[in-house]
């Protein structure tokens, strides 16, 4: 038996708790399962008692590409089809109210508490064996990024020691790749309440035609790429200075809505210019007024609201606009909003990469200075982001990943021995994981004292490349947890550029996904700061995307409605 710690109920830390429900880790990911991989069914009581097999932590993988996990499987020359999983949990007489398994299908799963099934995706109907197909074959990859959550029902656990058991089905015995990790949760709401059924998940969208990825790069229209509007695409981060003292929190710490929290540690991890509680709200907007600074006041006026945060991409070269930040129009925006500045190692007017190493060797110093002069000339505090998206495949013509870590480094440095300190440094990838890309984003790491934040840029592109429908929590909530291994835990985290498509064959559904985005928020404190990107754009592919905020009828009111929110409102703007 393992992992069979009392659980007690969730402390009620918060007044958010106490007007909501209390939602609280039973199983974190990550966790110790015993585990065992055969042609034969084990024991007929294997869904129910403890087991002899070997333990390990999870995510557990078999195969050569299922990204980054904790234990690999020892591949065998039977290729089974079965994977067993069994891990005991012990509960105290307060029982969950509600409770629910967050996973993945890959191929297959089928799911039991204390030997009754709660679940089954990409399974067979009838009896479930050892030589059992699973009914669909998606990617490792499109597997973890579309989870699937089982409900359960409170009759099945009781008091005392409970078992949880996954049995997880290839769809073929040539299938190269499985993998499994699972989250159980529990619900609460407060005494006296009625129980409020924990929102279904969208149902795991059917495997896409290839791994959905979200590396693909998103650029800004044309008319952005001409002077003198800056470069689109997405840039790789800055070299962070040595990691500043954190920003002192507020005492005591609220939960973003003003309310004081008991627990501290609710809030997440905190660096400069992350918040002690909720979220800052901004928005990439270039487009749409008569200049930059219209672009984003004039959607302020119809979300009613001022933004926390504007992004804006630059590169090296001396160009007023594209080169030269914080410009006039920045500098106007900067006054009481923080300036990201997304910086790439090109030149957009050419369309020239410039390699890491030349960063390295020194040969961008008067870029590098010049820009630390003018950063510390302006003085209030702002986050800069070098070529973020480093791991994009565009960029592997600029060098190796150690190649990149060297050049962060570098301009780092340069910054420090200027002595400029009003920079938060971001370190921004894909968040692409699987097919060895996790391996890749983690030699790309600068080190701890030059990161100041970690970010991705995850899209629900949906119908734009083919994939399924993904909420807001499902799109993140790999990624997340990824970038709170070891000490990047320590780190805040920012959505550098997220965005969705729209759903026009349900667009409650289209219109849910921002209105949601508070609320899932809060089961990742680690994110700290989220800048919505509103742009048409394209797919590195040319494909057109309607990833801009207003992509359909309701989605400004949504994400106006969504930025009201106390979470994500801190400053009452």
């Amino acid at each position: 038996m393992i992992g069979s710690g009392a659980i007690a109920a969730p402390s009620s830390a918060s007044a958010a708790d106490a007007a909501s429900n209390a939602i609280a880790s039973v199983i974190e990911r990550g966790s110790e399962w015993s585990y065992y991989r055969s042609t034969t069914t084990p024991s007929s009581d294997w869904q129910t008692g403890s087991s002899s097999w070997d333990t390990a932590k999870a995510p557990f993988g078999a195969g050569s590409r299922v990204g980054r996990v904790a234990t690999k499987i020892p591949s065998s020359t039977d290729r089974p089809l079965s994977t067993f999983f069994t891990k005991s949990f012990t509960l105290t007489s307060d029982l969950p109210e509600w409770s629910w398994l967050n996973t993945w299908a890959d191929d297959g799963i089928v799911v039991w508490i204390n030997g009754t099934e709660v679940g089954r995706k990409n399974a067979p109907t009838g009896d479930i064996t050892a030589k059992s197909y699973a009914t669909a074959a998606p990617s490792t990859t499109s597997a973890r990024s579309n989870p699937v959550s089982f409900s359960i029902p409170v009759n099945l656990l009781h008091e005392g020691e409970n078992t949880i058991a996954v049995q997880v089905l290839a769809n073929y015995h040539a299938t190269p790749n499985v993998s499994f990790d699972a989250h159980l949760v529990r619900e609460d709401t407060p005494s006296g309440q009625a129980v409020a059924p924990a929102p279904a998940p969208a149902p795991a969208p059917a495997p896409a035609p290839a791994p959905e990825d979200d590396s693909t790069q998103v650029a800004p229209p044309a008319s952005e790429q001409e002077p003198p509007a800056e470069e689109p695409a997405p840039a790789p981060e800055p070299a962070p200075a040595p990691a500043p003292a954190p920003a002192p929190a507020p005492a005591p710490a609220t939960d973003g809505s003003g309310s004081a929290t008991s627990d501290p540690d609710a809030c997440g991890a905190q660096a400069m210019l992350a918040p002690s509680c909720g979220a800052l709200w901004g928005v990439y907007a270039t487009e749409g007024g008569s200049n930059l600074v219209t672009s984003v006041t004039d959607l302020e006026a119809k979300v009613g609201r001022k933004f926390d945060m504007t992004m804006r991409y630059h590169d090296f070269s001396t160009h007023v606009h594209q080169g030269q930040f914080p410009d006039a129009e920045e500098q106007t925006l900067g006054q009481d909003r923080t300036l990201l500045f997304s910086w790439q190692s090109r030149v957009s007017d050419t369309n020239t990469m410039i390699a890491w190493s030349r960063i390295t060797k020194g040969e961008m110093d008067s870029y590098i200075d010049s820009a630390a002069d003018r950063v510390k000339a302006f003085g209030k505090q702002v986050m800069i982001a070098f070529d973020p998206e480093f791991d994009n495949g565009p960029n592997e013509e600029k060098g190796t990943m150690a190649d990149y870590a060297s050049a962060y480094r570098h301009i780092h440095d340069r910054f420090e021995a200027k002595g400029v300190t009003n920079v938060a440094w971001a370190w921004v990838s894909t968040g692409y994981l699987g097919d060895g890309n996790d391996d890749r984003i983690m030699q790309g790491y600068p080190g701890d004292s030059y990161v100041d934040w970690v970010g991705y840029d995850p899209y629900n592109f949906y119908t734009c490349n083919g994939t399924g429908w993904t909420t807001f929590a499902d799109k993140i909530d790999q990624k997340y947890h990824f970038f709170t291994q070891g000490s990047l835990g320590t780190k805040p985290q920012i959505l550098s550029e997220y965005g969705t498509s729209y759903n026009t064959s349900d667009p409650a559904l289209a219109q849910d996904w921002h209105r949601d985005i508070p609320d899932a928020l809060k089961d990742y404190p680690n994110l700290k700061a989220l800048v919505r990107f509103n742009s048409p754009g394209a797919l590195g592919t040319g494909e057109k995307c309607t990833l801009q905020i207003e992509n359909g009828p309701g989605m400004l009111e949504s994400f106006k409605d969504a930025g009201l929110d106390p979470f994500v409102n801190t400053r009452g703007n």
